[in-house]
């Protein structure tokens, strides 16, 4: 079967993401394109997806429970730059809702969204439309069959989003050479460079801030990039004083839910 050459870029629409290489994922051999105006990589169209996701959370998530602990403390140090103290928050595809739990019992008021899965450790705690100011997604974007589709949902909820997803290296890795194209569970299907968040960055009027090649802020507000980094590298160090300034949920919560019943 001849290899088809290019594709649209689900990010910018460019009509010429050009065909890169091929290789393994799950049991299937799978094209990847590259985006000579974003530099967006994605996979063919993903029609291997339902298998993909026989369960929600993929078997090889090893470190779900560090990076939510990690995300946890990160999140509350830029609750401190952004004046977030009492204000809704949404984790947005919260899978089990241990991000959701672990902020509560921090002490900020946090909301879970999954169309895909079971909320087992915040529950009671379902978005239903309420005003949100900070809108977390970490590990999402990888997984979005329509990026601007999903975007636009999420910028219609809050105008922060603060996220999760490593960006692709240059050159670009063939995929036995670069675990994050996720060969064994086949559900990323998308990769970003700082080049693609700028391109959403400005599509949307927005502030990106990034650390590392992992976590990413767009943000409606202007912040000092010095203090994201500092408060985003030695997160553990500031951990300790930004959870201060809130409360623990756990009692309240305790009582709410057991109001409701």
């Amino acid at each position: 079967m001849a290899v088809l050459m290019y594709q649209i870029c689900r990010v910018c629409q460019h009509a010429q993401s050009r065909y890169i290489f091929q290789g393994q994922l799950l049991n299937h051999v799978v094209k990847y394109y590259e985006c000579p105006i974003c530099e967006f990589v994605q996979t063919e169209n993903p029609y291997w997806l339902e298998k993909a996701y026989d369960s929600a959370i993929n078997d090889v998530d090893t470190g779900i429970i560090k990076r939510n602990q990690m995300c946890s403390k990160r999140a509350t140090n830029l609750c401190a730059l952004l004046n977030i103290k009492d204000e809704t928050i949404l984790d947005y595809a919260g899978g089990y809702g241990i991000f959701t739990r672990l902020m509560r019992d921090v002490g900020f008021n946090v909301l879970w969204k999954d169309k895909y899965c079971d909320n087992l450790l915040a529950k009671g705690f379902g978005y239903d439309g309420q005003n949100i100011k900070l809108l977390t997604a970490f590990e999402v974007f990888e997984h979005l069959e329509s990026p601007i589709h999903t975007l636009d949902e999420m910028f219609s909820i809050s105008s922060n989003i603060f996220f999760s997803t490593l960006l692709i290296p240059e050159p670009t890795p063939k995929i036995e050479d670069w675990w994050y194209y996720g060969q064994r569970h086949g559900q990323h299907i998308g990769f970003y460079r700082k080049k693609t968040l700028e391109y959403l960055a400005k599509k949307y009027n927005k502030n990106l801030y990034s650390y590392n090649a992992e976590i990413h802020l767009f943000s409606e507000v202007k912040i000092s990039k010095l203090f994201y980094m500092i408060f985003m590298k030695f997160y553990k160090l500031f951990y300790i004083y930004t959870q201060r300034r809130v409360s623990s949920r756990i009692w309240n919560d305790y009582i709410e839910v057991g109001e409701r019943k």
